[in-house]
């Protein structure tokens, strides 16, 4: 199956953000790039992430450093929701 991609010039164009700030976001590691024949694309699954930092970014006016800081959060907050499911599947066989 081949993965979907979208080049980080239409998305910066349609979303009306700045490259730049595409860049930070990947040497921050918040998202990957792929780049084929010199150009850079985001893969769809990533997209949904994507736009979430970019509204976090224009109308929070959250710089990457935030966002890489929320998005931490969020995946341990995730990441306790999941132990605690698997807690209380466990219990329930107890009770």
């Amino acid at each position: 199956m081949e993965t979907q991609l979208i080049e980080t010039t239409v998305f910066c164009s349609y979303h009306n953000v700045d490259e730049p700030f595409i860049d930070a976001l990947a040497e921050n590691g918040l998202i990957k790039f792929k780049v084929v024949q010199r150009k850079k694309f985001i893969p769809y699954e990533q997209l949904s992430a994507l736009e979430k930092m970019v509204r976090m970014h224009r109308e929070l006016d959250i710089n990457v450093a935030g966002i890489q800081a929320m998005f931490n959060v969020l995946e341990r907050l995730e990441n306790l929701q999941h132990e605690n499911l698997k807690l209380r599947n466990r219990l329930s066989f107890y009770l």
